[in-house]
């Protein structure tokens, strides 16, 4: 039978009081998740100026989106302003975004990076730092189905 840690202050699961206050600092962080989504459901819905758009996807502050026409484009995620843009050498088929690395606390994102992965219908893989100009030429890719660098 699983143990689980008790959030009203008893003894149980993780490793007595230290697990406590980690299983008791999770619940809040995700409480606080919870809430975020909450308030970002009231406010009224916004229109992004990002025609043709075939794919997209958000962490964070920041959005990255796929469009006919072999463009990707980042943007903020609140206001759609545009941050930048580049074309690929085929059509764009989907994207993703996350956050890599190991923060040190809740606050120290020292480490930690946003990137992407955007795939074109040759089935070529560009891996995106969106934390360095995507015209940049430090960005990775095109790699092709076999491994290769295009």
């Amino acid at each position: 039978m699983a143990r689980t840690a008790s959030l009203s202050g008893g003894k149980g699961g993780r490793g007595g009081e230290g697990g406590e206050a980690a299983a008791r600092r999770e619940c809040c962080v995700s409480e606080a998740s919870l809430h975020g989504w909450a308030r970002a459901s009231l406010e009224p819905p916004s229109e992004l100026p990002l025609g043709e758009l075939t794919s997209a996807a958000i962490a964070g502050s920041l959005g990255l989106s796929t469009h006919r026409g072999k463009m990707v484009r980042l943007w903020e995620a609140k206001s759609g302003r545009r941050l930048g843009a580049m074309a690929l050498k085929e059509q764009p088929f989907g994207c993703d975004v996350g956050v890599v690395g190991v923060r040190k606390g809740a606050c120290d994102v020292a480490g930690c990076r946003t990137v992407a992965a955007v795939g074109d219908v040759d089935g070529r893989l560009y891996l995106l730092d969106l934390e360095e100009p995507l015209e940049s030429r430090t960005q990775r890719g095109p790699f092709s189905p076999r491994g290769r660098r295009r």
